[in-house]
C-alpha cells in the first residue's frame, strides 16, 4: 500500500503530464478566444464540477471566515498565473513559454526558504543545473537559438505569473493544509470565477460565441473539466504532503514532456538536446530523495475525508 508521501509524488508527477497539455493547447484555444475568457471559461467549468461533487458526496461546508480570506487571496494569485499564461501563448511559442516555467521551482525555492523551510546547498545546485538543462532543451539543443531567445511582453508577463504561482505551495502549507481537498478546490476555483467575472463583458463578445468551431468547444471542456479540476486537486493533495520545493521539481519535467508531444505530433527528436534529459531526471531524482521532504497529512486533507 503507498504511504502518504508516495500518493504526493505520483499526484504531482500527474499534475506535470497535464499542466504539460497546457502549453499546446493554451496557444490553440486563444487564437479565437481571448486570454481571459479562456481562463474564466476553465475556472468556472471547473468550479461547477466540484460544485456537483460536494452535493453528491454530501460534504458541503462553509468554512471559517479567516479561511474563507486565504482562499480569496491564494486564487488571485492562480488568476494572474493562469491568465498570463494565455497571454504569453498568444503571443509567443508554447515552448518558449515552457522555458520561462521551469523558473517556477526556483522561485518555490527562494520563497520558501523565506517562510523557513530549509533546503540543502546540493538541492540549490541541482536546481540551478535543472534549469540550465530545462533550458537547453527548449532551445533544441542549438547555441544559435539559445542565443536568439527573445522575452516579449507576454512572456515577461508570465514571468511574473510564474512568480505567483511559486508561491502557492508555500502558502498552502502555512494556511490551508488542514482543509479537505475537494472543498479547497471548489473555493479557489470558485473565488478565482468571481475575481475575473467583472471583466468578462470587456473581452466576450456574445455574438461572436456562435461562431467559435467545435475544437474550442471541446478545447475548453477539457481545459475546465480535465486539467484544471485535477490539477487543482493534484497539486493542492501534494502541497501538504511534500516539502514546497520538491513539488515544483517536478515543473523541470514538463519541457520534457513538451518535446515528447511534439514528437509525438511528428516533429524529429533531436539528439542533442538527449543528455540534457538524462540530467534533468538526475535532477529530480536528487530532489525528492530526501529523508525529510514528507509532511504529515493532515487526517481530513484526503480526497475520500467528509
Amino acid at each position: 500500500m503507498l504511504s502518504e508521501r508516495h500518493k504526493g509524488h505520483l499526484s504531482v508527477l500527474l499534475f506535470t503530464l497535464l499542466i504539460s497539455t497546457s502549453f499546446p493547447l493554451g496557444q490553440y484555444l486563444t487564437a479565437e478566444l481571448p486570454p481571459l475568457v479562456v481562463t474564466w471559461s476553465r475556472f468556472v467549468l471547473g468550479g461547477v464540477f466540484f460544485a456537483g461533487l460536494l452535493l453528491v458526496r454530501r460534504s458541503w461546508q462553509w468554512p471559517p471566515a479567516s479561511v474563507l480570506l486565504r482562499y480569496a487571496v491564494l486564487s488571485l494569485l492562480v488568476c494572474f498565473y493562469f491568465w498570463s499564461m494565455f497571454e504569453a501563448l498568444e503571443q509567443s511559442d508554447p515552448v518558449e513559454v515552457a522555458a520561462i516555467y521551469t523558473l517556477v521551482p526556483l522561485f518555490t525555492a527562494m520563497i520558501a526558504r523565506v517562510a523557513g523551510q530549509h533546503l540543502k546547498q546540493r538541492q540549490w545546485v541541482m536546481l540551478l543545473i535543472g534549469l540550465l538543462a530545462a533550458v537547453w532543451i527548449i532551445v533544441g539543443g542549438s547555441v544559435d537559438r539559445l542565443l536568439t531567445l527573445r522575452i516579449d511582453e507576454g512572456s515577461l508577463i508570465y514571468l511574473w505569473g510564474c512568480m505567483a504561482f511559486a508561491a502557492n505551495p508555500v502558502l498552502v502549507q502555512s494556511g490551508l493544509k488542514e482543509q479537505p481537498i475537494l472543498s479547497s478546490t471548489f473555493w479557489l476555483l470558485l473565488f478565482a470565477a468571481l475575481w475575473l467575472s467583472p471583466f468578462i463583458p470587456m473581452y466576450l463578445d456574445v455574438s461572436a460565441v456562435a461562431e467559435v468551431s467545435e475544437g474550442i468547444i471541446w478545447g475548453v471542456l477539457y481545459m475546465g473539466l480535465v486539467v484544471t479540476a485535477l490539477t487543482f486537486m493534484l497539486f493542492h493533495y501534494a502541497s501538504v504532503r511534500l516539502k514546497s520545493a520538491q513539488v515544483m521539481a517536478y515543473s523541470y519535467l514538463v519541457p520534457v514532456m513538451v518535446m515528447l508531444m511534439a514528437v509525438g505530433a511528428g516533429q524529429p527528436l533531436v539528439l542533442s538536446i538527449l543528455p540534457a534529459v538524462g540530467i534533468i531526471l538526475a535532477v529530480v531524482v536528487v530532489m525528492l530523495k530526501t529523508p525529510e521532504d514528507a509532511i504529515p497529512a493532515p487526517v481530513d486533507a484526503s480526497p475520500e475525508a467528509g
